[in-house]
């Protein structure tokens, strides 16, 4: 029996809508929170849901609304909803104003991970503690001064890839051989260049894994099996100063290799897979061909994502706790995507994670890895959110990388957490004294404070909640009524000609 439905709720309305509407430009985290509890608009839950009510309107992926009905799952309305699900980073404020019991597909405070230069800062921290199981990073500066006091260090010929801060898809990315000042002006962080990258047909590739972060506290972290390579068009030559600016050699991004006249769309003939992207299946495959352990590999990567979490998980934790103080059970959930390369000796090292992968579809390919992939989060969140999923119920493509499963993991993974703890306890300590640096102050992973890090206004239009500025993106302006915004940005993006060339699964068979 579904609950009645509220007399004070707009049914056209979506629950993005309805939470974002009429919010004026200037507004306090208390204040909004207290004017939507205090007239009990979004306390809908009153009876217990059979079925699951999921918020798409804010999404520009037709798969999470098809998956969703293959489930049986129903579009929100009325404000009954289970699951919000957004394409939008989302603030602390707009997040504690969820309906009681519903839960979302983002955390508040995702950016520490995501942001290059503090993502870089809190792997350093890390890193400088525990050298020997942070190797797999390549070193990362974030300033032209920590690059001098590194760069004495480092032998041989050196090749260095730059990235925007807050850059995606390729974009503003290339490799230097002599690093300058002006390198760090745009806000970039410097990484040192792997050089010696495993190579299929000649070509280079990385991978893209899916990683399901279920709770920051406690922190229960899985790895979603079908991810996919992506290979690049040009054959891999060592960097140098006539290839350099050839990204579709060094670069894997499939923005980038899709432009190229060489790119192929997966494929198979005669049991062998071909084209620019490939399956994880395929790369095992490989591995042993080449006399590899892929279960070696594969543990190792388990490894890779739990400890390049650790560092930040005392920050997401602060602040989520911030947006959910009374909160006793889950209220959001996180698909990143982690970009890895493998390399000639078969080890793997973390390139960059994405807060926001893609689940556009342009190909079966695609469709097969990623509707896999949502309809096994969505059964995931479908169950308790108020204990860790019972391992029976998880769907068997999802492995859990955290808590590990083996003691010797559990060890190495506290004596991390408890060096960390005691590093941040240290520095708060210093920090009081006026003897940290002020480079350091940037590290999410050093400081205990959860307030953001202050960003050029020039990003997107600025909102002050609760005290603090926080940014909107140049797409989500504030104006008198974000329910209008948010509706015109699902219809421009649900309508965009990336999930038009794509409109259904193979053959129809769905899942």
């Amino acid at each position: 029996m579904k609950p009645k439905t509220p007399r004070s709720l707009d049914p056209t309305d979506g629950i993005c809508a309805v939470l974002l509407r009429d919010i004026p430009q200037q507004i306090s985290i208390d204040s909004f929170g207290k004017r939507l509890f205090e007239n009990q608009q979004l306390d809908v839950h009153k009876e217990r849901l059979t079925t699951m009510f999921i918020d798409t309107s804010a999404t520009k992926y037709n798969l999470v609304r098809m998956v969703a009905a293959k489930l049986g799952w129903e579009e929100a309305e009325n404000g009954v909803v289970d699951i919000v699900w957004l394409d939008t980073t989302i603030t602390p404020s707009i997040v504690r104003a969820l309906p009681k019991e519903s839960r979302m597909n983002h955390f508040p405070g995702m950016r520490i991970i995501c942001k290059k230069i503090e993502f870089a800062l809190s792997i350093a921290d890390a890193k400088r503690l525990f050298p020997r199981e942070y190797r797999f990073v390549p070193d990362t500066y974030t300033s032209y001064n920590q690059y001098q006091k590194s760069s004495r260090q480092l032998v041989g010929s050196v090749w260095y890839i730059v990235k925007p801060d807050a850059g995606c898809m390729g974009k503003g990315v290339y490799l230097t051989h002599q690093p300058k000042r002006e390198h760090f002006d745009d806000n970039s962080v410097l990484q040192v260049y792997v050089k010696n990258p495993l190579l299929i047909d000649g070509s280079k590739f990385d991978l893209r894994l899916f990683v399901v972060i279920w709770s920051v506290s406690p922190l229960t972290i899985y790895i979603h099996k079908k991810g996919f390579l992506r290979l690049s068009t040009e054959p891999y030559q060592l960097p140098s100063k006539q290839n350099s600016g050839n990204n579709l050699i060094h670069l894997t991004n499939y923005a980038i290799q899709r432009n190229s006249k060489k790119y192929v769309t997966n494929s198979k003939q005669g049991g062998e897979e071909f084209g620019c992207k490939r399956s994880l299946d395929f790369l095992w495959e490989y591995i042993a061909k080449l006399g590899g352990d892929p279960s070696v590999i594969w543990g190792q990567i388990h490894s890779l994502v739990a400890k390049s979490l650790l560092p930040v998980a005392g920050q997401l934790q602060s602040i989520y706790h911030d947006a959910f103080p009374d909160s006793n059970q889950q209220r959001c959930f996180e698909i990143l995507g982690f970009d890895i390369l493998i390399d000639r000796d078969l080890q793997p090292w973390l390139l960059e994670i994405n807060h926001r992968p893609s689940l556009a579809c342009q190909t079966d390919f695609d469709y097969s890895i990623k509707k896999s992939l949502v309809k096994d989060v969505m059964n995931l969140v479908s169950l308790s959110s108020f204990s860790r999923p019972d391992p029976s119920l998880v769907p068997s493509d999802l492995e859990c990388v955290y808590p590990p499963l083996t003691e010797s993991c559990s060890t190495l993974f506290r004596s991390i957490q408890r060096g960390l703890s005691e590093e941040r306890v240290s520095l708060a300590a210093n920090r009081s004294k006026g003897k940290v640096p002020a480079a350091r102050l940037r590290s999410k992973s050093a400081g205990v404070s959860s307030k953001p890090v202050k960003r050029p206004q020039s990003a997107g239009s600025s909102l002050r909640m609760g005290g603090t500025p926080l940014l909107v993106p140049p797409k989500l302006k504030l104006q008198p009524a974000l329910s209008s915004a948010f509706r015109q940005i699902s219809k421009s993006r649900c309508g965009s000609a990336t999930n038009r060339s794509y409109s259904g699964g193979p053959g129809g068979r769905f899942l």
